[in-house]
Formats: C-alpha cells, sequence, structure tokens
C-alpha cells in the first residue's frame, strides 16, 4: 500500500509537493480535496508492484469513485458486517448534498468476542488525526461502528490488483 506519511499538508490547506502532484495527474486544480486521488493512487501503487486483478478506476471525487465502481459491478453494502466475508474494501461517504463526501480503504476489521465488527482501521487522504475529511495529511485511522451520522457504503475491492489485503 502506499506510504500514506508522504502525505502531509505543508504548504497550506491540501497542499504539498506531493499533493500537488497528485492533483497535477488527475487533472484537477491545485488545493483540490485529494481523498479519493489518495486511494485511487493506493491502488495503482499496488498494480505497479506486481499484484494481480483488475485496474482500479481513477478519479479525483469520491461519489464519482462510488459511481465507477457500482457501474464496474463491486458488490457494495451500507452494514460494516458484509466485511467479514470480503479480503478487501474500501468505505466512502456521501454527504447530505449527495455531491461530496470522503473515501478511505479499509486495512483491517476489528470485532468483538462474538463476532460483530465494531470498528474499522482505514488507510485515509486529507485526514488529520481527529478523523475530519479536510485534514492535513494521510492517515490510518481507527473509526468505531457505526459510522454516524453520515451515508457510508463499503465497496468490495477483491478483484482490484492489491485489493486482497485481508487475505
Amino acid at each position: 500500500m502506499i506510504d500514506s506519511g508522504a502525505y502531509r499538508e505543508t504548504q497550506g490547506p491540501n497542499r504539498s509537493p506531493a499533493i500537488d502532484a497528485l492533483a497535477r495527474e488527475f487533472g484537477v486544480p491545485l488545493g483540490s480535496p485529494w481523498c479519493a486521488m489518495f486511494a485511487c493512487k493506493a491502488a495503482e501503487t499496488a498494480r505497479d508492484s506486481g499484484e494481480d486483478g483488475d485496474a482500479f478506476p481513477m478519479t479525483a471525487g469520491s461519489q464519482d469513485l462510488l459511481h465507477k465502481l457500482t457501474a464496474m459491478g463491486c458488490q457494495t453494502s451500507l452494514t460494516a458486517q458484509s466485511l467479514l466475508s470480503w479480503k478487501g474494501a474500501a468505505v466512502i461517504r456521501t454527504d447530505p448534498d449527495g455531491a461530496h463526501g470522503h473515501v478511505a480503504l479499509v486495512k483491517e476489521r476489528l470485532t468483538d468476542a462474538s463476532g460483530i465488527i465494531t470498528a474499522i482501521v482505514t488507510c485515509e487522504g486529507n485526514t488529520d488525526v481527529l478523523g475530519s475529511s479536510n485534514g492535513d495529511g494521510a492517515y490510518n485511522r481507527h473509526r468505531w461502528i457505526p459510522l454516524a451520522p453520515y451515508k457510508w457504503t463499503f465497496v468490495r475491492l477483491d478483484n482490484f490488483a492489491g485489493g486482497d489485503w485481508w487475505g
């Protein structure tokens, strides 16, 4: 997976040499939100490292990514418990306006003694240590289930290169 420590906003909101390079690569203005670009770049990095699987769609928007993955036939779920039978996933938040949101790659599923998922560990860009979706870098986050108050869609990524990280 991509080195999340290389992505820190050192030149203002949504700006650093690495984040600016993402914006240029994806053809969006400098300073644009970058969580989806980070997730797509992480998937591309897995494919470039020789992982088998389908090519991940490249996009700068979280909602566009959700639409593209759905159009490609990826299984989706509104419940984290679906993750128990999957080998890799993203989680995509949709804001109340339906046009904006946030995306993270799910690195790990944490369960209680009865096997119920109670939290997930994510790798996400444009967040901070408190979990903001407009933060100062890329971090591994610990998020409790349920993920309220927004709509979060889990998307199965097993078929993509590097998307089966739970084995």
